[in-house]
């Protein structure tokens, strides 16, 4: 039977263009969610530098371009508020999003929830590796009801160039699946500069049928795209479950890449994160197989995923390039939600990331074996409590896992590698 598509149309599309200048690295973020009603939260956003001094400007919605400066030992931290980079409401065509302009890539890019129950991040990709024009979304694991205005999935959309976008839902999901439509699809068509946040149906108790994870996201230009969602309750050991078991309520989102940016090879670890459904594989094509540390698991069609608990350190091989989403936390179900890169490993001599701490953090760092010696963390020898694990199968590769306090920090090492943060604050849980 065919499906009906919901179409949504904004303003006429602008003759300007929020286009990245030649001489630019810019980034794109769609707006934050809207509070809960009866909840005061703050939101932010964070400037690091991991290498010298980078300059350049932050335009948040239709305000003016503001000037900033940031280098290895200040970052900034931009306070945002309820107007400016966070939504108006669901369902509707904005402009609430921040575009950012730097003269350089080694500017690190953090939109932050960070004061309140609701605690959450997304780490900002460049436009070279986060706008595209075919997504694969993925949800969030608490996506249980409790207070109003929670228990669902959503997407962020910033179009800097306007666009058609199509949401389709999960393969075999339940109509109706978005809120305020019947269709499994729907099409909104934007205008240059504008943002669209549209969220699942909110649906009652612990039944977790609005899973977004599977969902396809296509576009007539590039989009920039945050996926998650807010909720209550966690998993318990069955993977397919989603239970209220009480007091476990948080938002998880992260600004993800196209499927032109996925791969075939990747490696997660585990935090203290207690819930089944913590990690999850998505395929893009049919016939995809998934391997966790040499052992097949499972056969996936297009839009098809996996869960499963990391117990350790996890290899994970899929036979195409598929998505890979990880819940994190350093709490027991209190997480966010991470967009996990393939394993890349680049030619650089020397990497560094600087980065912001809310309350206590857990990093888990991928390195090359033999570049271990050359890591640093803020210039000195790595905390002695630090742990090494090797990678199954993968000898040539290690996980470094050490505590990191709040504050300002930077980690280098003489070559590349991919850095998982984990925090906790005020019981919340951020990744």
């Amino acid at each position: 039977m065919l499906a009906l598509t919901t179409l949504v149309t904004a303003a006429p599309l602008d003759a300007q263009a929020q286009s990245c200048p030649s001489d630019k690295v810019c980034f794109y973020i769609p707006p934050a969610l809207p509070t809960p009603p009866g909840y005061t939260v703050d939101w932010d956003l964070s400037l690091a530098a991991s290498n010298g001094t980078v300059e350049g400007t932050y335009q948040i919605g239709t305000a003016a371009a503001v000037n900033f400066s940031t280098d290895t030992s200040t970052p900034v931290n931009v306070p945002l508020s309820t107007t400016e980079g966070v939504a108006n409401g669901y369902s509707t065509a904005e402009r609430r999003g921040i575009f950012i302009q730097a003269n350089s890539d080694a500017l690190n890019v953090t939109r932050r929830l960070s004061v309140g129950p609701w605690q959450s991040s997304s780490s900002v990709k460049d436009s070279a590796r986060a706008l595209g024009t075919r997504f694969r979304l993925a949800g969030y694991s608490l996506s249980g009801t409790n207070t109003a205005d929670t228990g669902f999935d959503h997407v962020g959309i910033y179009a800097p160039r306007g666009g058609t976008v199509s949401i389709k839902a999960p393969p075999g999901a339940a109509l109706p699946f978005w809120e305020g439509e019947a269709s499994d699809t729907v099409t909104v068509t934007l205008s240059a500069g504008q943002t669209y946040i549209q969220r699942t149906r909110v649906t009652s108790g612990s039944a977790c049928n609005q899973d977004i994870t599977g969902a396809l996201l296509t576009s007539t230009d590039a989009v920039s795209v945050t996926t998650g969602g807010r909720g209550w309750g966690r998993a318990t050991t069955s993977v397919g479950a989603c239970l209220n078991t009480g007091g476990c309520g948080d938002e998880g989102e992260d600004n993800t890449v196209p499927t032109s940016g996925i791969g075939t090879e990747y490696v997660v670890s585990n935090y203290n994160t207690n819930n089944a459904r913590s990690t999850v594989i998505v395929a893009d094509e049919a016939g995809t197989t998934v391997s966790l540390n040499g052992s097949l698991v499972a056969t996936l069609a297009a839009g098809e995923r996996h869960y499963f608990r990391p117990t350790g350190v996890t290899f994970i091989e899929t036979s195409r390039p598929a998505y890979v989403y990880q819940n994190a936390g350093t709490s027991g179900c209190e997480m966010g939600l991470g967009f996990v890169p393939p394993v890349s490993f680049a030619s650089a001599i020397v990497n560094t990331v600087a980065f912001n701490v809310l309350g206590s953090g857990q990093i888990r760092m991928l390195i090359e074996t033999d570049k271990i010696p050359t890591v640093t963390y803020d210039g000195a020898a790595l905390p002695g409590s630090t742990t090494t694990i090797a990678v199954p199968g993968k000898p040539e590769w290690s996980v470094l896992a050490f505590a990191s306090a709040a504050g300002d920090h930077l980690v280098d090492a003489g070559g590349d590698y991919q850095l998982g943060l984990a925090t906790g604050g005020s019981g919340t849980g951020l990744y």
